[in-house]
């Protein structure tokens, strides 16, 4: 999908969402028609989802890129394949013709782009549990692997909690999640330190690189390394530094492979490892 068309997509979803808020308290009107919607999309002799794909393809045929946009989320939401709501919109075509056909091309970029995998930024408002799922599980064969358990390394995100996560979600990070088919697959976490001398100020770390065992090998967690780094020289960062196990040899190739160069080895004692220190300049 070209980034214009994701742009566009992106924008819908904001306009409504700020105009629904501020038409809200404006108006007494929209809450009766929010009841009449809701009330339309009750399942009766159809199911919501064929009521979704029923809008789906009125939309295409008026061109209302927003009912596009929102039914065909709430068609997939509940239930509806991609192939049924091309279908629906084939319909479309077939009753508004060649108009219909140019609709549809959108209509199909917002299946793309509700169905391809996607990496989003979490905020507090996001349910960390299946986060902190996601990285016990993707950081627990590391824990395995190396004999790391809650007694010798409690800080490892093999155990980390759902409120011990949230509750690192503060000013100077950003978490990142890959999702697909609504399920978090891989997470990233990014960081500048609040208060850094002049001289080390473009410095960025990024942690917490995990993907589910099951989807390794697939590239995401090179996906999620080059969105960190595009978003770090976003903000102005020049410099990447990342910390790991130093005897995780499979890892530090794989760091090594993106661009990145050992520069200390340093030892803690709250930790039972020794711990690689590896940097990338960033062009």
């Amino acid at each position: 999908m070209e980034n214009l068309d994701k742009e566009k997509i992106e924008k819908i979803v904001k306009t409504r969402k700020k105009a629904n808020a501020y038409f809200s308290k404006k108006s007494k009107v929209l809450s009766i028609f929010d009841k009449f919607i809701d009330e339309t999309y009750e399942p009766g002799n159809l199911t919501v989802r064929e009521k979704r794909l029923i809008a789906v393809g009125i939309a295409v045929t008026i061109n209302n890129e927003s009912c596009m946009e929102w039914n065909i989320k709430q068609a997939l939401e509940n239930g509806a394949t991609e192939e049924e709501i091309i279908e629906a919109i084939e319909i479309a075509v077939e009753l508004g013709g060649a108009p219909a056909t140019v609709h549809g091309r959108f209509a199909m970029n917002v299946i793309e782009y509700y169905t391809q995998p996607k990496i989003r930024q979490i905020t507090k408002q996001d349910d960390f549990a299946p986060l902190a799922k996601l990285l016990n599980a993707a950081f627990g064969t590391v824990a395995k692997e190396f004999g790391l358990t809650k007694e010798n390394n409690p800080t490892n995100s093999a155990f980390i909690t759902s409120d011990e996560l949230k509750s690192q979600l503060i000013e100077n990070r950003e978490f990142y999640a890959y999702e697909d088919n609504n399920e978090f697959i891989g997470f990233i976490a990014l960081e500048r330190p609040i208060e850094q001398p002049s001289s080390t100020s473009d410095l960025f770390y990024i942690e917490k690189v995990a993907v589910i065992p099951e989807c390794r090998h697939l590239g995401i967690g090179k996906r999620l390394m080059d969105f960190a780094t595009n978003r770090i020289v976003e903000l102005g960062g020049k410099r990447i530094s990342v910390g790991l196990i130093n005897s995780n040899i499979v890892l530090k190739n794989w760091y090594d492979k993106q661009g990145f160069v050992e520069y200390s080895l340093k030892t803690f004692e709250h930790l039972p490892f020794e711990v690689s220190l590896m940097e990338k300049v960033l062009n």
